[in-house]
């Protein structure tokens, strides 16, 4: 076939390609028709045989290098190209992190129970006895705790020691949080018992510490990072919950395949807590022993929690994503 045959009696579905085409690049795949669409894909497979024909019958670098950019042009929209970095830690931090949370809340619930109701416990076995406090926890760490929060924060610390307690933060943070999911593994019940033991831990020591005197102190102190360490924690606790009930009842599926198909939303929830937990050592480390007025980080301290309870509510919602989320 020559050359000027070949072109004429394929120009006119060329151009039909290059127009769909168009469209598709500036206005997306949800402005388009179905049945353009139908075309679209019809008309790219022949094109893609139009240039395997002009390389086998050579019929010049004009013609092939007009359809293999056509064909290249047509084959991204099968393929579009990867989000930049940025804008998948963005969708990370604004959609999938949030929805994954939500997408176990039953888990989350429990593991809030889990953690919530030691500390309420343990609180009201120390108002009634605070000598118990004693057996639950280290006496010796206890007394040392109680006199740092006796002193206050009024000077608050060198930027060194902020530096350095920052570093001890996100290690002890990151560990606790380890424990608490990685335990799952022994159907949950890992889990359940760091959630409970770190409840307990944390209700002896904020009891004993406020029954001292020093309750401004303390709670101040905590107030600002515990929105994001103690929920990064629940979260890290659901999360093992979570893989225990599938080892314990994968359902249809053998236990490794549930951890597969379930794998990468617990990962997403961990990811999530992690962060969360670096943010809060920052916190810890440079906002909560500040010498800011308590009344200050009382303030600070519920905005980050209504922040963050917020953000879990409701990040990512948008219209048409309920069952997403549920699935």
């Amino acid at each position: 076939m020559k050359k000027q045959d070949f072109i004429s009696s394929r120009l006119d579905r060329w151009n039909r390609v290059t127009k769909l085409l168009s469209r598709l690049e500036t206005a997306g795949v949800a402005k388009m028709e179905d049945h353009e669409l139908d075309e679209f894909v019809h008309l790219y497979r022949i094109t893609c045989s139009d240039l395997a024909r002009a390389r086998s019958e050579e019929l010049g670098d004009d013609v092939e290098g007009y359809l293999n950019v056509l064909v290249a042009r047509a084959h991204k929209q099968f393929h579009p190209p990867r989000p930049p970095e940025a804008r998948k830690v963005r969708t990370f931090f604004t959609r999938d992190f949030p929805r994954a949370v939500r997408a176990k809340k039953g888990y989350v619930f429990a593991a809030t129970a889990l953690f919530v109701v030691p500390i309420a416990l343990t609180t009201l076995a120390i108002v009634d006895n605070p000598s118990r406090a004693y057996v639950l926890t280290d006496p010796q760490q206890l007394e040392m705790l109680t006199e740092a929060y006796a002193s206050g924060h009024q000077g608050g610390r060198s930027e060194d020691q902020d530096s350095l307690m920052t570093g001890y933060y996100v290690n002890n943070n990151i560990g606790v949080a380890f424990r608490c999911f990685a335990t799952g593994v022994f159907f949950g019940i890992g889990s359940a018992f760091f959630l409970i033991i770190n409840g307990i831990l944390g209700g002896a020591v904020g009891a004993y510490v406020c029954l001292s005197g020093y309750s401004e102190s303390f709670l101040s102190f905590v107030i600002g990072h515990g929105a994001l360490e103690l929920t990064a924690i629940v979260l890290s606790g659901a999360t093992g919950l979570e893989m225990g009930m599938l080892l314990v009842n994968p359902g249809q599926r053998t236990r490794l395949e549930a951890l597969k198909r379930f794998g990468p939303h617990m990962i997403t929830v961990i990811l999530g807590a992690a962060a969360m937990l670096v943010i809060a050592a920052f916190i810890e480390g440079f906002w909560s022993p500040s010498s800011a007025p308590a009344s200050v980080k009382f303030a600070v301290g519920a905005a980050l929690w209504a922040l963050v309870v917020g953000y879990l509510s409701l990040a990512g919602r948008a219209a048409g994503t309920a069952k997403q989320e549920a699935g």
